[in-house]
């Protein structure tokens, strides 16, 4: 994603109150975050199949904390970081938008520090003017305060493939939030595009993920169409035909004819 792109997609999901996902990967939605209580839950950092905390508490609203900084997880990252939007990305306008907006989020976190979607919308304020340090610290601390959400691990699995190029660290985190969200379609295609982009080694395992994920949901057409599309460039028809025949059929099942027109054009060119 370009850095004129990033611009505009932050500032609007700054004005519209943030929603925290913030994925360069095509074709992925964004995810709003739960708020959640802190918890030692162990997590798996094992296969893809990992048996952990089941995805409730990752998608439901969870009370947060009270403020009192004695039950939170300690170190509580800095609130004094310089916030500094580069020019000439950012121009006036822009720039003042996202300076209020984060002392706002200070503000929220000065007063209460356990508010885990406020530590999410900050770390994507310091991404966008490339604190990437910042960055890390806020959604480790957020991945901190409630276990079982799985928007925390998804930033942070971004954030080591694009920023960090930690090839190791972003698997890690794409199979945990996996393994706390099973039927989260963009965190099998992040893995997905970790296997394929950056961690080459491992470009095998790239199908894989998304056919894990089509066993728990069998009629995902976001996991469909990237699977096909891998098949077809891999030059595997037989795979490549099957999987861009499910997406069509599901898409003619959702009415969506715009969709099924797309698909029968790729199988035309099979």
């Amino acid at each position: 994603m370009s850095t004129k792109a990033i611009s505009i997609v932050g500032i609007v999901l700054v004005l519209l109150g943030g929603a925290v996902y913030f994925s360069r990967s095509p074709g992925t939605s964004v995810t709003t975050p739960s708020e959640g209580t802190a918890s030692s839950t162990p997590i798996n950092l094992g296969a893809l199949d990992a048996v952990v905390e089941d995805s409730a508490g990752a998608t439901s609203t969870i009370q947060v904390l009270p403020g009192d900084r004695a039950l939170l997880p300690k170190p509580i990252p800095s609130l004094t970081r310089a916030f500094i939007p580069p020019s000439p990305e950012f121009n006036a306008q822009a720039k003042k938008i996202l300076e209020d907006k984060y002392a706002v989020y200070v503000k929220e976190l000065t007063v209460n520090p356990s508010n885990i979607n406020t530590w999410l919308q900050i770390g994507i304020l310091q991404r966008m003017v490339h604190d990437t340090a910042g960055a890390l610290e806020s959604w480790l601390y957020a991945s901190r305060l409630n276990s079982k959400a799985a928007v925390p691990h998804k930033n942070l699995a971004d954030l080591y493939m694009y920023d960090i190029h930690d090839n190791v660290k972003s698997e890690s985190e794409w199979k945990i939030a996996i393994a706390l969200d099973t039927k989260d379609t963009t965190a099998y295609r992040g893995l997905f595009d970790l296997y394929r982009l950056a961690y080459t080694e491992k470009a095998s395992l790239a199908p894989g993920v998304l056919l894990s994920g089509l066993k728990v949901t069998p009629d995902n057409i976001d996991l469909m169409l990237p699977l096909a599309g891998y098949y077809k460039e891999m030059k595997d028809t037989t795979n490549a035909r099957i999987y861009f025949e499910k997406a069509l059929a599901e898409a003619r099942v959702r009415g969506n004819t715009q969709l099924a027109a797309q698909i029968q054009a790729e199988l035309d060119t099979l």
